[in-house]
Formats: structure tokens, sequence, C-alpha cells
């Protein structure tokens, strides 16, 4: 049955019909519900992400029967990654139904236990089940998502403002995290709030985790770590971006969401998510230099009162950041959790080659990074996948003075950082969102007429 968020987005599609700026703000908040479905027959829960994709593709499939031609411009680097895309898909749905057949019976950590149930006795086997075709299917949606976040950008005639969506995420995430402090020091709970964010009792994570005397950050993502995972990215993006722009107009806005950003980043205390912002900031840094991009005082300036107030901020609060690190970091890897994560990844590893490099199939096999995912599940296939990021990633390195595809050439990176450590899943909406944004900025068309961004 079509649940209550289900209802929102169809209402929302419908009234965007032929509004593509509403579809699209849809399309990015659906992103961060992953705890939300958006219908559930019986055990399936259809998450909303998938469900206002295949809304949109049904949308441009009706236009396409009424005007027997649709406006879908896309960037000529779809040209080149869009048959390899295909190519991928293609080899991924062939790999899949091969392996489970060639290999049926053999152990796999099976996704729906968890990994630390599964240490040293994987409870999983190796059969051809609806959880594989469910996988190819969101693959195939976010494939499709892909040219449609590209087609937005490259087609979109007005200013691609992006102050709006940071205004509705935070104003999401800021609620839902009121709302887990309410919910866990009080006991009070929403009836209406965890029916529309937090409906899918497979996936949607208890909001009680809790650090010292604060509730661990999940809001209306599976877990901690997965909104620690898009935080890292928002974060670094926007620290990036402010300090690029030096004393550039609404520059003081950008520093403010960046601020909300790293702080919610803290309080869910995710240790890849702190390593991945770190890494990229690192990284970022030392671009700067290479690109001799310390064009001002200002920026010097900008450097050596961040480091200030960041020294300033940890004396004050030593005791509070002592306990924090320590959880966040050196208690994690001591911890029984770390030991069965890094089983995990070596018992795949072990598959990949048990398999002849075919891999178990996707969605079969779940480990704790997504290399080791992506080597057990699709074998060599996912080699195909690597290069495609890979030339997306450098035709952006090329253009990374347009603020734009520095933006999301940095979120993007930051995903993929935070993905290898610890997110092992192929069909991550942030991923295929960041590439179709990438794919649709660098486009010439683009660079040539503006740099709009904020």
């Amino acid at each position: 049955m079509l649940t209550i968020p289900g209802t929102f987005f169809l209402f929302v599609w419908l009234y965007s019909f032929f509004k593509r700026d509403v579809l699209f703000f849809a399309l990015l908040l659906a992103a961060i519900m992953q705890g939300s479905s958006a219908f559930v027959l019986g055990s399936i829960n259809l998450p909303v992400f998938a469900f206002i994709q295949v809304l949109i593709i049904i949308r441009y499939f009706v236009l396409w029967l009424i005007a027997k031609k649709t406006k879908f411009e896309l960037p000529f680097l779809i040209g080149k990654i869009f048959p390899l895309m295909v190519f991928f898909f293609l080899s991924t749905v062939i790999f899949t139904l091969l392996s489970t057949v060639f290999f049926s019976g053999i152990p796999v950590l099976s996704p729906k236990l968890g990994i630390d149930n599964q240490y040293q006795y994987p409870q999983g086997i190796l059969a051809l089940s609806v959880s594989n075709f469910a996988q190819l299917m969101y693959l195939f949606l976010n494939i499709s998502t892909v040219l449609f976040v590209a087609n937005y950008v490259l087609t979109k005639t007005n200013k691609f403002n992006i102050r709006r969506i940071f205004w509705m995420f935070f104003g999401v995430t800021v609620v839902l995290y009121a709302y887990q402090y309410v919910f866990l020091f009080h006991g009070e709970n929403s009836t209406l709030i965890d029916a529309f964010f937090f409906n899918n009792t497979s996936y949607a994570i208890s909001n009680t985790q809790s650090f010292s005397l604060m509730p661990r950050f999940s809001g209306s993502f599976l877990e901690p770590s997965m909104a620690g995972l898009f935080l890292s990215s928002l974060s670094a993006s926007l620290a990036v971006v402010w300090f690029f722009l030096a004393k550039r107009e609404r520059n003081n806005e950008l520093l403010m969401f960046f601020i909300l950003s790293f702080a919610l980043l803290l309080a869910t205390t995710s240790s890849v998510g702190f390593i991945s912002f770190f890494i990229v900031s690192l990284l970022a840094l030392l671009v700067f230099i290479w690109k001799r991009w310390f064009r001002s005082k200002y920026q010097y300036f900008m450097i050596f009162v961040a480091v200030f107030f960041t020294l300033v901020i940890i004396v004050t609060f030593f005791k509070e950041f002592e306990v924090l690190f320590n959880f966040a970091l050196f208690d994690k890897f001591e911890s029984d959790s770390y030991i069965h994560r890094s089983y995990s990844n070596v018992y795949s590893i072990n598959l990949f080659f048990e398999t002849y490099g075919m891999g178990v199939g996707l969605g079969n096999n779940r480990p704790s990074s997504a290399i080791f995912y992506l080597l057990s599940n699709i074998g060599l296939v996912s080699i195909l996948l690597l290069y495609i990021i890979w030339r997306v990633l450098k035709h952006s390195i090329s253009y990374m003075n347009s603020v734009p595809v520095l933006f999301f050439l940095v979120f993007t990176v930051t995903v993929l950082i935070n993905m290898f450590f610890a997110v092992p899943d192929l069909n991550l909406s942030f991923l295929w969102l960041s590439l179709g944004f990438l794919i649709g900025f660098i486009d010439l068309r683009i660079l040539e007429k503006r740099n709009d961004f904020y």
C-alpha cells in the first residue's frame, strides 16, 4: 500500500508534472529520506528515492507520448560516458545471473543479517533471489537519474540557486535532530514524524543511539555513519568553496552553512566522516598551493582565524573533545565491531578469488567497504565503474575554476572516500546525484554562458 511519504511525493509529482524545479527538489529531498518507504507490500519496501526516480521516468515517457518529443538535451560528456554506463549495467546483469548459477550454494555475508552477527560464520547462501533484481533495478534507476540531473543542470535557463537546497537540507536535519533529542531524553515521539521519516522498519535505525549526554545525530538517514557521509561531504565542499570565493558576495552565508553542517557532523561522532573531511581538506589545501589560488591576504588571514578559533574551542572544551574523539576514533578501532568489519573485508576478497573474478552477484554479499563490496559482488566489472568515475573526475579537475564544478568535485571525492572506508553501497544516492551534477556543470555550454551557483 502507498504510505504517507509515498502519497506526499505522488502529489508533488502530479503538481510538478510541468514544473521541473519542484520535481528536482523532491528528488533531492528523497535522497536524504533513507529511512522512509513510499510503498509497502508485505516485506517489500520501496524507498522514497526509488519511488520518485520511477515517477520521473514515467513523466518523461508520458510527455513523449503526448508531444512525441521531449526536450532532453544532454551534456557532451554523456556521449562518451553513457555508453560505458549502459555496458556496465548490462555486464552487471550478466555477471549477477551467471555467478548465482555457477557458484550457487557458497557461503556469503547476508546483507539482511548484519556484519556483527556473521563474524567467522557467514549466514547467507548464494542463490538468485528477488533482492538481486531489486538491486539491479536500483542501479538502472540511478543511471537514469544521472541523465535527469545532467539534463536539468544543462537546460535550466535561470540561475542555479543552491542556497534553496542548503536551506531545505538543514531545515530537515535540524528539526529531526531536535526531535531525536526530545524522543531520546523525554520519551515523547511524534507518530506523524515517525510515519513520514522512519516508516521503513527494515532499514530505519533506532534514534536512541547516544554519545555522552547527547544523541548521535542520524536524522532522516539510515544511521549516524550515513549522516556522517553526507555531512562530511557537504562540510568539505562548503569550506573549499567559501575559501575559494574569499571576499565575494554572500560568502558569509556559505560560512554559516559550513558551521552548521560541521556542527551536525560532530554530533554524528562518525569516525569515517571525520577522517574523510580532514583528508579532503588537506588535499584541497595542497591543490590551492599547486594552483596558486592564494590570491589575497584575506585568504591567509582566514586560515589564521580558522586555526586560531579551532585551537581556542579545543582548549576551552578539551575534556569534551577528548571524550568525543576517543569514542569516535580510538574506541571504535579497538572494538569488536572494527574486528568484525575487517573480517568481512578479508572474507569478501577471498570470494573474489574463489569466483575467479566474477563475484557472487550484485547484492549477495555485504562487507564494510565499497571497494570490497564491488569486487566480491560484481568482480572485474567494477573496474569499468571505477573507470567511469575516473573519467568524470578527470574532466572536472580541468574546470575547477568554476565554482559549481569545484563544489561537486569536492563533494564527490568526499563521498568516494567515505565509501572506500565504510559505506558498501553501490546504489548510494549521493554518488549518482553528484556525478550527474558534475557531468552537467562541466559542459562547455554551461561554462561559457555563466558561472552561477549561489
